[in-house]
């Protein structure tokens, strides 16, 4: 099933612009300036990983004041990687977790962000380079945000004790993820356009269902509803190059065939396969 929308691009780009900039400008300050940090952890119900004159922070954003304000700043070490940036997750029971990248492929620094103490608090590690995609129960670790590699590597967590269940290989590199919070189910692309794979894995018994992605659409992100992946794009651009006519935005629910699993049962007691699919983790903003 696909549905067309059709909207003026350079409204769309207005209205992107306009959101970030009123979620960032509560907390702007110029280079010179000490930051300020805000206190309104109670009416923070979101979080985002904000970067003021070089200083990362984490921003509350409270929906009913429209406003934005940097609440703690994100802990810094000599061995950080200064490309990627962290990581922010909200968890299934409503607690939000920021990983922090490290140089030379070592662990993430986790952290939870502790609203009652107002800060944020170490828990441990994570693996490098693995999106974090909470579900209901369990937590997909996928790694492939480096852009590289024959297949994806999923690992399946508890929740509470973030102890790996099960690993799962992906063939394919990893292009775009996305957990569905009412189920157990994560969605997946693998592959670029115009070869790309969508899949939804099943956490819990590690079935996997795989499809081919939309034809003609130039997949630029993926939804997990109900447990269905839905690809959103553009129409790709024809063969000569030539950009389309009228900017075209098509989301796409697949639903494909789960003989992977079948094939690849795990036997009983130990880890058995699956699929993945997220966006690459985006650079610092320096």
């Amino acid at each position: 099933m696909t549905k067309t929308v059709r909207a003026a691009s350079r409204a769309a780009a207005l209205l992107a612009a306009t959101g970030l900039l009123a979620a960032a400008s509560a907390g702007c300050s110029s280079p010179d300036e000490e930051i300020a940090l805000g206190k309104d952890w109670a009416g923070a119900q979101s979080y985002v990983v904000v970067d003021i004159s070089g200083t990362e922070a984490v921003a509350g954003v409270d929906p009913r004041t429209h406003k934005a304000e940097p609440l703690a700043l994100v802990p810094r070490h000599g061995d950080d990687d200064d490309v990627l940036a962290p990581q922010l997750a909200r968890l299934s029971d409503g607690e939000w977790v920021l990983a922090v990248p490290r140089k030379d492929g070592r662990p993430d620094r986790l952290y939870r962000v502790d609203r009652k103490a107002g800060k944020l608090v170490e828990q441990g590690e994570h693996e490098a380079l693995h999106a974090i995609l909470p579900a209901r129960t369990l937590i997909a670790d996928a790694k492939g945000l480096d852009g590289s590699g024959a297949a994806t590597e999923v690992l399946v967590k508890d929740a509470k004790s973030w102890k790996v269940q099960r690993k799962v290989k992906v063939p394919g590199s990893l292009a775009y993820a996305s957990a569905d919070p009412a189920s157990d189910t994560v969605c997946l692309a693998t592959g670029s356009s115009p070869d790309v794979t969508v899949h939804a894995l099943d956490l819990a018994g590690g079935k996997l269902t795989s499809g081919p992605g939309p034809k003609g659409t130039d997949v630029q992100g993926v939804a997990c509803s109900g447990g269905t992946p839905v690809a959103a794009g553009v129409t790709e651009a024809s063969a000569d190059g030539e950009p389309p006519a009228e900017a075209t935005l098509k989301i796409t629910a697949t639903k494909g065939r789960d003989d992977h699993h079948r094939r690849h049962r795990p036997h009983r007691g130990r880890p058995g396969p699956g699929r993945h699919l997220h966006g690459g983790r985006r650079p610092r903003g320096r």
